[in-house]
């Protein structure tokens, strides 16, 4: 399977990601975003947050999973993003890995015992480093029917390190997205 790059640019708001202004918006920010009460909903191991932008009225939705360092939540070491940024073609999947990663040794998506894929981190910025692409149907698939995924990366002194997050629930929660 080969997992496409997400070169475009409409999923990103200058300066920080579609699912970076959710976010900030579930935890509290300033401003417009949070004069809008986001929709959260949690199906087992995934939440799907939608929030209403104030100056457009339009609601758009992502399903979210934030892995943590330790239980007291005070530092996320991968934070994984699924949602339609356009319309009518396949999701996209935003990873969002921790600041110092070496990005000369690649990043890697895997899920349950298939073979790694190699994913492109799009940029480095003040929130962490982002992996963006899209969900071809076979991937999907995958995904769906999968129960764990496996983020490969290698820090500052290139040790490879791995993530893993649940699939537990991701069926839902597409399904929420697309309204089925």
């Amino acid at each position: 399977m080969n997992i496409p790059h997400c070169k475009a640019r409409y999923w990103i708001i200058p300066g920080l990601g579609a699912a970076f202004l959710a976010l900030a918006a579930l935890v509290g920010a300033t401003g417009a975003a949070r004069a809008q009460t986001p929709g959260v909903t949690t199906y087992k191991d995934w939440t799907v947050n939608c929030l209403t932008q104030p100056q457009t009225g339009v609601t758009t939705c992502e399903m979210t999973q934030t892995i943590f360092v330790d239980a007291t939540r005070s530092q996320s070491v991968l934070t994984v993003v699924v949602g339609f940024p356009q319309p009518g073609r396949d999701p996209g999947m935003m990873l969002v890995l921790p600041l110092g990663i070496s990005l000369s040794s690649g990043v890697f998506l895997q899920i349950d015992e298939a073979e790694p894929q190699q994913v492109p981190v799009e940029r480095c910025e003040a929130e962490g480093c982002l992996v963006q692409l899209f969900l071809p149907q076979d991937y999907l698939q995958a995904l769906m029917a999968g129960s764990q995924g496996t983020v490969y990366a290698h820090d500052r002194g290139h040790q490879r390190f791995a993530v893993e997050f649940s699939l537990l629930g991701f069926t839902a929660g597409l399904n929420a997205l697309t309204g089925n």
